[in-house]
């Protein structure tokens, strides 16, 4: 007899998962999972290009200090908001996306063509720029990276232009029921663009990622607030300048200050910690269910762009960690963004989970 995926987890979660599912059955979660379909998603936020330049160790170079490799391929993958938007398209009929691609190499048509059938995406050009590659160069066989470069130009956008991406977005808005914006710190957004989506938006989900380009320069602090928050660990330590010290209480620190009514905070192979209601606070604390880890690129905008419209159909705190963990460990078994999270193989692991 073959094992289920629950088979491979430590006694602890096991122990979590026979608790969890008395207290959610199967039917729940999928009615849950359906709901989602007739929403109406607009996906904010800078559109990236994942380069993957794969190739073989040679050796070290005679001449310098670095390890040559023998170039084998390249892949380009949708990644930023593109990617975020593409994972929705598999649980709404209707996403919309909102995405600054650069002037010059806009790769355009490349995103055009591998953006799902069901998202209507407009486009901000950005003026003097490239759209965003990040270009990632690895070992082929054991996907390990080895150099990133970015093809960005990261300055803040002029006012003339603000206005013309203010122009483009505000009358997007009122046609969706929620907006997800992941918020990458590369200059798409300012803080005129920024308040725009706090006063108008009907329901606003967000994130502000930390990346190698906006390292201790880009937080949650630059939005007064947000209708549910989610970040990771390095994220919520930034925010409150603290390296050290219990995550939990750090991150309910955060969430007592910031006027938000859902925060979600994401700490890799530990699971996810969520937070609820200030007056009366809910806490939960769900683990980790990856099995594999090839590539964490991707992973944490997978589960916050699936959390974000479950949260907005008030499905319990609990159930929406559970749901973005069973994400999350679906993406980093995948390279970069090659794939998108369908939510037939989310509803397929999470069966595996429960036999």
């Amino acid at each position: 007899m073959g094992k289920s995926l629950s088979d491979y987890y430590s006694e602890e979660t096991q122990k979590y998962l026979d608790k969890f599912f008395r207290k959610y059955s199967l039917d729940y979660i999928l009615e849950c999972l359906d709901n989602l379909k007739d929403l109406k998603v607009l996906v904010v936020g800078e559109a990236i290009i994942d380069e993957y330049q794969f190739g073989s160790i040679i050796g070290k170079s005679a001449k310098e200090p670095i390890i040559a490799l023998k170039y084998i391929k390249k892949e380009l993958y949708l990644g930023g908001s593109l990617a975020m938007a593409n994972h929705l398209a598999s649980f709404c009929k209707e996403i919309g996306l909102f995405a600054m691609l650069g002037e010059k190499d806009s790769h355009e048509d490349f995103i055009r063509q591998n953006l799902r059938k069901n998202i209507k995406p407009t486009f901000f050009h950005k003026g003097n720029s490239p759209t965003i590659v990040k270009r990632r160069f690895l070992e082929d066989v054991t996907f390990r990276k080895l150099l990133e470069f970015y093809v960005i130009n990261d300055s803040e956008l002029s006012e003339e232009q603000t206005d013309k991406l203010i122009k483009k977005l505000k009358p997007l808005l009122s046609k969706y029921d929620l907006v997800v914006c992941s918020d990458f710190g590369h200059g798409m957004l300012n803080q005129k663009s920024r308040n725009l989506l706090i006063n108008k938006v009907k329901f606003l989900a967000l994130n502000t990622q930390a990346n190698a380009g906006n390292f201790g320069y880009h937080t949650i602090s630059s939005y007064p607030k947000a209708d549910f928050l989610c970040l990771d660990e390095r994220e919520i330590r930034l925010e409150c300048k603290t390296k050290n010290g219990e995550l939990e209480e750090i991150a309910k620190g955060i969430f007592e200050k910031v006027r938000s009514n859902y925060m979600i905070v994401t700490y890799g192979p530990n699971g996810s910690i969520g937070y609820k209601n200030k007056s009366k606070l809910e806490v939960c604390k769900v683990p980790s269910f990856a099995i594999k880890d090839i590539d964490k690129v991707g992973a944490g905008d997978a589960f916050f762009a699936i959390s974000s419209p479950l949260i907005y159909n008030k499905v319990p705190l609990e159930l929406v960690c559970f749901i973005g963990n069973a994400v999350g460990a679906l993406a980093i078994d995948i390279i970069g963004n090659k794939e998108s999270i369908t939510k037939k193989d989310l509803v397929s692991f999470i069966e595996n989970i429960l036999t």
